[in-house]
């Protein structure tokens, strides 16, 4: 399935999501979150002619007939829901972070856990209010370690962007740590919480300086049109996409259709909610925040905050070509 949200999947909240998707639980807690519920159990793999192999599979406790993951050797260690709770729940020891969502994707081949942080400030920017979140990820298919990223919704469009990167560019990793001779333990997670607040700054520092940063309509919709098609022949569907972005630009909540953060928000908006196309919500959900919506939103985000902002100036002429290439 496209979507990567399958029927063994939940998000679970404390409030619904801008999705309509969200199991509620107002007093979440990691001592009663859904992956509390049940955990990932480790079998041997047999070939289909019942020979052993020296390798072993994944089944939740509640579907064991479902297979997660990729097979794995006994070198790779597996840290389970009831594990990775009691890391986390060591390593938040003494602080006031409250789970507000937490969930699977992709066949519960990834794990996310979102926390409010006392340190992490809802702040505003012009009209618009923004709430900060705290991210970590897991993936029990070997693909990434356990990281963190910090998570901005606008509350006025209810628009999500995820920073992904620290002050200096790099990737906020929490590592889990395991070894023969000491009990496995939760590393960075101080640290990646002290760049969480760092980035918050930053992102506000760099909102209002889109916010200060002035563009026509006419530019806006160039620069749409080259971010979608750079520079070829526009498709019907990145026309239909760049004047949804137009539209957004000009009356999207929150937008005035002047400067840089309508057009920001504008595509963010549009991949929070529209990108994927038709109604499937969980599709959208996955698309926004951990697919190719996500990814474009980061791209986005750094075309425009890179300094003096070279391929703003590049996308807009791109977006000339690619017009006069439809008119032609």
């Amino acid at each position: 399935m496209s979507h990567e949200i399958t029927e063994i999947d939940t998000q679970q909240g404390i409030e619904q999501a801008w999705h309509g998707l969200t199991k509620i639980e107002p007093k979440l807690s990691l001592e009663n979150c859904w992956p509390s519920k049940w955990d990932y159990l480790t079998k041997p793999l047999v070939t289909s002619d019942g020979l052993a192999t020296d390798f072993k599979i994944l089944v939740p406790s509640d579907a064991q007939t479902e297979v997660l993951g990729v097979p794995f050797a006994d070198s790779y260690t597996m840290f389970t829901n009831a594990k990775l709770i009691e890391l986390l729940a060591d390593g938040f020891k003494g602080s006031k972070a409250k789970l507000v969502s937490c969930g699977t994707v992709q066949r519960r081949a990834k794990r996310f856990f979102t926390f409010k942080l006392p340190e992490l400030k809802a702040f505003k920017v012009g009209e618009r209010q923004f709430e900060p979140f705290f991210n970590l990820f897991d993936a029990i298919d070997k693909t990434q370690p356990l990281m963190a990223r910090t998570s901005n919704t606008c509350i006025v469009c209810a628009n999500t962007f995820a920073m992904a990167k620290a002050q200096k560019g790099q990737t906020l990793n929490v590592h889990l740590r395991h070894s023969r001779n000491a009990a496995a333990k939760l590393e960075g997670l101080s640290e990646a919480i002290e760049n969480a607040i760092g980035q918050q700054a930053e992102f506000k520092a760099e909102f209002e300086k889109l916010m200060n940063a002035p563009i026509d309509e006419v530019k806006a919709e160039k620069f749409f049109v080259g971010f979608l098609a750079r520079g070829e022949e526009l498709s019907t569907r990145s026309e239909n996409q760049s004047k949804r972005m137009l539209q957004l630009f000009n009356g999207g909540a929150g937008n005035n259709g002047k400067n840089l953060a309508d057009v920001f928000s504008a595509t963010t908006d549009y991949y929070t909610h529209e990108s994927s196309g038709g109604d499937d919500l969980m599709k959208q959900f996955t698309s926004s925040e951990f697919g190719s919506g996500s990814r474009m939103k980061g791209e986005v985000w750094d075309i425009l905050t890179e300094p003096k902002r070279p391929r703003v100036a590049e996308l807009i002429k791109a977006g000339e070509k690619s017009m006069s290439l439809a008119a032609a």
